[in-house]
């Protein structure tokens, strides 16, 4: 590649100077997804990583085609680097890959004393290519403000958009590993706030134990994480919808943390003579009613006569 017949000079917010040693950096990003008890992992493209350029501008006299670089060019670069406009992005015209939009990391400056007239300065920039100027974030309050708010913000987002529908949604959910169950209640054109109510719902019972309600939490989690990584969803059109769907996964954490908290811890039991799983519940918490928590914190195939030496998981109260 010849420099001067195929390259274009480089610049940064007007800024021409002569390119020294250059090393840039980019690829694709993609989001691992692994589901339980199932072994690996899947992966998803979500899209071009931002382009990262490290270089050197040498500021010495006599590079030809270039004049004034010391201290002109010099201190330009240096007022640049310092100036509050930094707070955003300014232009940077790379010799290869051309225009776009950059913010300003790092600039370092190398002096010698047996080259008095001249220093040699290093950049790196990180491309920008994402206007956020539309995406809204809102301050956080509690988990179940937020959730709400972002789960309903999610649906009239996915209701006003021409590529993402409740069918995909409802197709990435079964996908996920955690489809709605016949006991779920969907309301139509609700999905995520219908996930975000029944997660409610399912992690405030009473007799709640840890393993029950951290489960909860990874089915909430996993269902809007398959979601969001909707191929669809890294256009800039749906950027506002993925910004609300992250908002709902933080409440999902912040509320599932609380609740696993305050839950039940479980220990192990092993029955030492046979029993039926009412039997046991009165046994162990003199409520027989407690026998369907019994049931759904554990695989019982005769309920009627568990079988001496089973090993059940029981909550401590």
């Amino acid at each position: 590649m010849s420099w001067e017949e195929d390259l274009v000079e480089a610049s940064l917010d007007g800024i021409g100077f002569p390119m020294g040693k250059r090393e840039v950096t980019y690829g694709r990003d993609g989001a691992r997804i692994t589901l339980p008890y199932v072994a690996g992992q899947a992966v998803e493209d979500t899209g071009r990583k931002a382009r990262v350029f490290k270089f050197e501008v040498p500021c010495f006299p006599g590079i030809e085609g270039y004049e004034d670089l010391y201290p002109g060019t010099y201190r330009r670069l240096l007022a640049l680097a310092e100036d509050d406009r930094q707070l955003a992005e300014v232009e940077y015209i790379d010799p290869v890959h051309g225009a776009m939009d950059v913010k300003v990391w790092t600039v370092s400056e190398v002096t010698d004393p047996d080259v008095r007239d001249g220093a040699m300065l290093s950049f790196e920039l990180e491309e920008v290519t994402i206007d956020i100027t539309g995406v809204i974030v809102r301050p956080r309050t509690s988990p179940e403000r937020d959730g709400t708010e972002a789960a309903r913000a999610s649906d009239d987002s996915i209701a006003n958009s021409s590529e993402i529908n409740d069918t995909d949604v409802n197709v990435a959910i079964k996908k996920s590993g955690f489809p709605k169950t016949s006991g779920e209640s969907w309301t139509s054109n609700a999905t995520m706030e219908s996930l975000w109510l029944n997660f409610q719902a399912a992690t405030t019972f009473a007799a709640l134990a840890v393993d029950q309600a951290q489960y909860e939490v990874d089915r909430a989690r996993y269902r809007v994480s398959a979601v969001v990584n909707l191929p669809l969803m890294g256009q800039p059109q749906n950027w506002a919808l993925a910004a609300n769907l992250y908002q709902l996964l933080d409440a999902i954490g912040r509320f599932g943390d609380l609740r696993v908290a305050r839950a039940i811890p479980v220990v192990g039991y092993q029955v030492g003579y046979p029993l039926s799983v009412y039997e046991l519940a009165v046994l162990t918490y003199g409520d027989a009613s407690r026998a369907s928590e019994i049931l759904r914190r554990n695989s019982i195939r005769t309920p009627y006569s568990i079988p001496v030496g089973t090993l059940l998981r029981l909550a401590v109260r």
